[in-house]
């Protein structure tokens, strides 16, 4: 059967790879982008499969409208939030109220807007199926990134409540935690300085440690990985279309050998 899916931030990584493998399948997508434009790798590829680019900022109330606006016009029974590419480095006592407001407006607010925007249609042309992509920083926290795996962890927190609330509706909730990867999410999020009073102290020596222990970590991952083009992307994408498939409604899945 084929659906109609909207993905999120699909100009490039795991995004990407989603929507390309989702139109192989025989599925209708609409790619979600900032800037549609910038997407110049995937942009030609997935229209030339016959997928439709929408200009979509879900840091942005309107979020809501354009997502409904979309549904209405190609129909909805997919939503992949492929947001969390963004993760503020730094010792939690450092953060400011803007940066903690920043790390959860990307990978908590953002999503649940998209969601807020999509439910009414789900709804009305279910089956439909939500995937939030979430990661195993929720689950075990490196030091240094305690607001991206507290962010995370409310995604999946909310995702919880939302399938209990939309299981008579016929819709599923799942929740994807994808393990280390190749993608931009590295070079994404800003490194701030540790703070004066911390210079030189033991968690300014576990912070870097926890720094240089994730790289080498991502290094062993991607060597296991050769045979996947050393990267986690497919691996999501298909692990996404056999839940689809699926008549289990586990409401969590990892990707990954982490």
């Amino acid at each position: 059967m084929s659906y109609t899916w909207l993905i999120t931030r699909a100009s490039s990584g795991r995004g990407a790879a989603i929507a390309l493998a989702a139109l192989e399948a025989g599925h209708k997508v609409i790619a979600g982008a900032r800037n549609p434009a910038k997407a110049s790798q995937v942009r030609p590829e997935i229209q030339n499969q016959g997928g439709t680019w929408l200009r979509l900022d879900d840091s942005t109330a309107d979020v809501r409208h354009v997502i409904a606006k979309a549904a209405k016009e190609h129909g909805l029974n997919v939503l992949v939030n492929n947001a969390g590419g963004y993760a503020l480095r730094g010792v939690l006592e450092d953060f400011s109220e803007t940066e903690l407001y920043q790390q959860m407006e990307t990978n908590f607010f953002g999503p649940i807007r998209a969601i807020q925007g999509a439910l009414p249609w789900s709804r009305a042309q279910k089956p439909g199926t939500i995937f939030n992509i979430s990661s195993t920083s929720d689950i075990t926290g490196f030091t240094g990134f305690s607001l991206y795996a507290a962010s995370k962890a409310a995604l999946e927190g909310a995702s919880e409540a939302l399938y209990g609330e939309l299981a008579l509706f016929g819709i599923r909730v799942l929740v994807v935690q994808p393990g280390a990867s190749r993608t931009k999410f590295q070079s994404a999020g800003p490194r701030p300085a540790v703070s004066e009073a911390c210079v030189g102290t033991t968690v300014d020596a576990i912070l870097q440690r926890a720094v240089g222990m994730a790289a080498e970590r991502r290094v062993i991952l991607f060597r296991r990985r050769r045979s996947i083009r050393s990267s986690q992307e497919p691996d999501s994408a298909a692990l996404i279309g056999r839940a689809l498939a699926s008549l289990n409604y586990a409401s969590c899945l990892a990707s990954g050998c982490d």
